[in-house]
């Protein structure tokens, strides 16, 4: 016994020995502490996984309540405004349930084609075992789909259920008045559908299912989103393996630093010891010394090493200019979120909408359908453009498309006043913008260089020469007075109770905060003779690819 005490006394005063229990002291417990890190990453990032999901589901779902609740309060004012339904019990004859039954299909139709409500309505006379369904869109047998689902299911009142109708899942409404059954329909196969495209992951499940009903797989983040107005809930999983996948090299890397650490002791000692882990202590001494508020503080040693020198150097030049930084930072983040608040304001033109509306009712009263669906086909893209998925730039190519949709819709409303006339590199088309920048341009010129009695001509040409793109405007309208065209070039935009430089001014502000103080907007205009504005701005399309 006493010899094997001997023995080990002697390999532990071993220098070598020593040298690896040093190693191990110091190694081992930052191995713990980054698989510990590492490991609170991990939850951390399925955390913000999981509310970013319960954000999208809590979102679609409060969506899908707003249609649920105008539906229920469109089939309310059906039964207790529309003297149409007590008609359809008691009509006298053949030809007035006929024409009654008309009027009540197309007031159904309007309803699903008019709105975003639901996608099917449905009246069942009882008296004369007719039902009336009006549908959003035909497709083959799909009518007779939903009369034998209400030939089994009709005559319980329910309120919103889901059913599967021929293999797509529907959220349904069924109730009755004085034997007279009405009810709709919601396609939630579709609204699956939009939530599964905005989330951005390979591997995950959206659906919809009774209330209580959602079961969580294996290794999934699961949420679940109820509905506050029906008795069903919006499911949500992403794949764990697909967040980690996600995860930065050195995330995912680091539980492999800490066995390459360790299988590396014996050869790590004198680099620990000497080139890495003094050296480290004093560059994270001086971080924590920056974290708790000292700026001041500067690193005095000259590092044992070149990098530890450069790496010295480089922090106290950081910590010189970091206070500068950091201000540079806030008001730029400050001027972005200035900039997307002026971006909503602008977008949402109450007077726009209201003349928009205004003009479907005259053309739904001439029975103009053509154009109705080309106005409604317009509104749709202009709202889809304005509220994408927070895209700061897009495609040049998709606001042309918008574009030419307002000039169609503001054909309708000008008939035989309008021509525009387009020519575009094709280089531009690959051009990102900040949305909406052309087209305010050329619904300004629609909207205040019009003159009556005569023919208004918009010229929209593009073109990208030297990494530089250029947009030209130009119309042979009223024309702008010197003075004005004065205060827009020299960019002092003003305001007064006849005219509003808001537009302009925060066209400019978005070039320069996309492309810097290179983006310009120039305008060249003579009263009677017409307006030309200029907007030209750096790009590099090889950076693009």
């Amino acid at each position: 016994m006493h010899n094997l005490t001997k023995k080990v006394k002697e390999i532990l005063y071993l220098l070598t020995v020593k040298v690896i229990l040093l190693c191990i002291l110091i190694v081992l417990p930052l191995n713990i502490m980054l698989i510990f890190f590492t490991q609170k990453m991990m939850n951390r990032a399925d955390e913000q996984v999981r509310l970013s999901l319960q954000n999208i589901a809590d979102v679609y779902m409060n969506t899908l309540d707003s249609r649920i609740g105008r539906t229920d309060y469109y089939l309310y004012t059906q039964i207790t405004d529309n003297p149409d339904l007590l008609t359809l019990r008691t009509a006298k004859s053949e030809t007035e349930y006929i024409s009654v039954r008309m009027r009540c299909f197309q007031d159904m139709y309007n309803e699903i084609s008019l709105t975003s409500n639901c996608d099917a309505c449905f009246l069942y006379i009882e008296e004369k075992e007719d039902y009336i369904i009006s549908l959003r869109t035909r497709v083959v047998n799909q009518e007779n789909d939903f009369r034998n689902y209400l030939e089994n299911n009709l005559k319980t009142a329910r309120r919103w259920v889901i059913e599967e109708i021929d293999g797509t899942t529907y959220a349904v409404r069924t109730a009755n008045w004085a034997n007279l059954y009405y009810g709709a329909f919601i396609n939630l196969d579709l609204a699956a559908q939009e939530v599964n495209d905005s989330i951005h992951y390979n591997d995950k499940q959206v659906s919809f299912v009774d209330k209580g009903r959602s079961e969580q797989l294996d290794n999934y983040i699961a949420v679940v989103s109820s509905s506050k107005l029906a008795d069903f809930e919006l499911g949500v999983q992403v794949a764990r393996t697909d967040i980690r996948a996600r995860l930065s090299f050195w995330e995912r890397g680091q539980i492999i630093i800490v066995f390459l650490f360790t299988g590396m002791l014996p050869a790590l000692y004198l680099a620990i010891k000497r080139w890495i882990l003094k050296p480290l202590q004093e560059l994270n001494r001086a971080h924590h010394e920056l974290e708790v508020g000292n700026e001041a503080f500067r690193i005095l040693n000259p590092g044992s090493s070149m990098e530890f020198h450069e790496a010295y150097r480089s922090f106290n030049e950081m910590a010189d200019n970091i206070h500068s930084l950091k201000l540079e930072n806030m008001e730029k983040e400050l001027a972005g979120k200035q900039l997307q608040l002026t971006n909503l304001q602008l977008q949402v033109r109450p007077h726009f909408l209201l003349n928009t509306f205004n003009l479907i009712y005259n053309l739904a009263t001439e029975k103009q359908v053509d154009n109705i669906k080309e106005l409604v086909l317009y509104l749709s893209a202009y709202f889809r453009h304005i509220f994408r998925s927070g895209k700061e730039l897009e495609l040049f190519s998709k606001e042309l498309e918008l574009i030419e949709g307002y000039i169609k819709a503001s054909m309708i409303r000008y008939p035989d006043m309008l021509g525009i006339t387009c020519q575009i590199d094709p280089d531009v088309y690959l051009v990102r913008i900040p949305p909406l920048l052309i087209h305010n341009f050329i619904e300004n010129a629609v909207n205040h260089a019009m003159v009556k009695n005569q023919k208004l001509h918009i010229m929209l040409s593009a073109e990208y020469a030297e990494k530089q793109v250029t947009f030209m405007i130009s119309d042979d309208g009223t024309g702008m007075s010197e003075e004005e065209v004065d205060l827009i070039n020299s960019e002092k935009y003003f305001e007064d109770e006849e005219r509003v430089h808001v537009g302009l001014r925060n066209s400019v502000t978005r070039l320069k905060y996309f492309y810097g103080n290179g983006a310009k907007i120039k305008v060249e205009s003579e009263p009677g003779c017409g307006t030309l504005f200029t907007i030209s701005f750096p790009y590099n399309l090889e950076e693009e690819d």
